[in-house]
């Protein structure tokens, strides 16, 4: 026996509004997309974020690994200068400043670590370039970045605490970040003064993958962290 399922037209158009129309109401509703993604950025212990920021004097590229157990931070920072930058960096005694920059820090084993190139073009007796691990006085212990994520206050450059309590949310649409299906939206919220967004949450997950604020963007991803040996149980000959 053969059945056919013949639908009226009209009723069919009713269907597949309530199956798209639904799926846009869905996301939507800002608040609870975002108290969604607070939950389940509750359950994440680790994360990776590319940062990008670009300026009058340079472009600045941070890369960041965090793990919360146990805990680990990892942070690499990018320098490039304009020719601006380079100018406007001159001082009578170190001259003219490098036009790349790279620094390091690494928190292990309850120790932070940091090392970095020169930051002048011709570095004079009194350089401040450390190309080998040393043991830094500024801690980047993650303890209280992994403390607010299990609250849902925040999750690196996501505060979900004043976004919900406070924020306007506006959906601008779905994009794709890094082969990630997200919705976007824009966010602006009081915090001293008005702080403004572009957040992307992902339509699986409901995590974030994207932030963008007025000059930087921050792109997450969330592959195991890869971590750096621990400098401290292979010091460097004498």
């Amino acid at each position: 026996m053969h059945s056919h399922l013949n639908l009226h037209p009209v009723l069919l158009l009713v269907l597949l509004f309530l199956v798209f129309g639904g799926s846009c109401n869905f996301a939507s509703n800002g608040h609870a997309a975002f108290a969604r993604s607070q939950q389940a950025a509750m359950r994440v212990d680790h994360f990776n974020v590319e940062l990008l920021r670009s300026t009058r004097i340079g472009s600045f590229k941070t890369l960041q690994s965090l793990d919360c157990v146990p805990h680990y931070f990892y942070e690499r920072e990018l320098t490039d200068l304009t020719p601006f930058g380079i100018e406007s960096g001159i001082t009578l005694s170190q001259g003219r400043p490098s036009a790349h920059h790279e620094s390091e820090h690494l928190f292990i084993n309850g120790k932070t670590y940091g090392r970095n190139t020169s930051s002048w073009e011709n570095a004079p007796a009194n350089d401040d370039a450390h190309p080998d691990w040393v043991v830094l006085s500024i801690s980047k212990d993650p303890r209280e970045e992994c403390g607010a994520m299990k609250r849902g206050a925040g999750f690196g450059y996501v505060a979900y605490d004043k976004v919900l309590k406070s924020g306007k949310i506006e959906y601008l649409g779905k994009q794709r970040i890094n082969d990630h299906k997200c919705n976007e939206y824009h966010v602006t919220f009081p915090d001293r003064t008005y702080v403004e967004s572009t957040i992307c949450l992902g339509t699986k997950d409901d995590l974030p993958y994207r932030v963008i604020g007025d000059d930087w963007s921050a792109t997450y991803g969330y592959d195991a962290v890869e971590r750096l040996s621990d400098p401290g149980a292979n010091p460097q000959a004498p």
